[in-house]
C-alpha cells in the first residue's frame, strides 16, 4: 500500500506489482494450478495436439450439426406460420 499526501488529503493506492504476485502465488498454491511444465501440452506437445486434433474432428461436426437442425427446425416449423401470415 502507498500513501501519498496532497494538500493535507491522506490517499492510499494499491502497488500492482505487489497485488500481481500475491495473486500469483495465491494462484500457485491451488491444487488445480499446475505448474506449466507438469502440463501434457508443455511436457509432450505433438501428443497434445493429436488429442486436441482429434476431439476437434468429433466436436465440430457434432456441434454444427445441432446447430443446423436448431436452425431449419425453427425456421420451418416456427416462423413459417409468421411469414404467411
Amino acid at each position: 500500500m502507498i500513501r501519498f499526501v496532497l494538500q493535507d488529503t491522506v490517499f492510499e493506492t494499491l502497488n500492482i506489482a505487489e497485488e500481481f504476485d500475491r495473486l500469483s502465488e495465491w494462484v500457485g498454491r491451488q491444487p488445480w494450478a499446475r505448474p506449466v511444465k507438469e502440463t501434457l501440452i508443455y511436457r509432450d506437445t505433438e501428443e497434445a495436439l493429436e488429442r486436441i486434433d482429434a476431439t476437434s474432428r468429433k466436436f465440430f461436426p457434432l456441434s454444427f450439426g445441432i446447430i443446423m437442425l436448431t436452425y431449419w427446425t425453427s425456421y420451418l416449423y416456427i416462423f413459417e406460420d409468421e411469414v404467411y401470415v
